[in-house]
């Protein structure tokens, strides 16, 4: 989530890749804790005190990160 906020998709798809090229990532699993991760944050970060534009932000990642993952899951 936080490679995707501050660096955009491909960033942290980057990462995941180059992550399944060195050990096994059962990709079903890790759309969901894709889906987990940025609800979690949707839910919470109206309490972390961020500037309203950060809020925007980080809001606008989430949204997409979570809607990336129900697509994968074959949700969206």
């Amino acid at each position: 989530c936080d490679l995707h906020r501050l660096y955009g998709v491909a960033a942290a798809d980057a990462l995941a890749d180059a992550y399944a090229a060195l050990a096994p990532v059962d990709r079903a699993r890790l759309a969901w804790w894709d889906l987990y991760m940025p609800t979690a944050q949707l839910t919470f970060m109206d309490g972390w005190g961020l500037a309203p534009e950060e809020l925007a932000h980080v809001r606008a990642a989430m949204t997409e990160r979570r809607d990336q993952a129900l697509a994968a899951l074959g949700r969206g």
